[in-house]
């Protein structure tokens, strides 16, 4: 699969849209790949297409745990805020692949 032109797609189609109602601030080039904060830097997301985008960049960067932690964070429950539901398959994979279990 090409996780990297799916990516793209997404972001690219978010930069010339606005959108209305509920959305989520998704930073192109992640902060731990030496991204900014900068406005060229950000696009609005639903919160389908920021869940995929994580995921996505978790694929294109499977060495990347710094990715994976960004993930699995979003995907945390608090009494604050509600998150994402995963599946089980896919919770196991980000433990393993974060904690390098074979």
């Amino acid at each position: 699969m090409h996780y990297k032109k799916i990516y793209d797609n997404i972001i690219e189609s978010a930069k010339y849209r606005k959108l209305i109602g509920y959305k989520e601030k998704h930073h192109i080039i992640p902060k731990c790949m030496n991204g900014t904060d900068s406005n060229e830097n950000l696009v609005e997301l639903t919160a389908k297409e920021h869940y995929t985008c994580h995921r996505l960049l978790c694929e294109i960067f499977p060495s990347n745990n710094k990715l994976k932690y960004a993930f699995r964070c979003m995907l945390m429950y608090n009494n604050n805020q509600k998150r994402y539901k995963i599946s089980a398959r896919i919770y196991e994979k980000l433990k393993f692949e974060l904690y390098n279990i074979p």
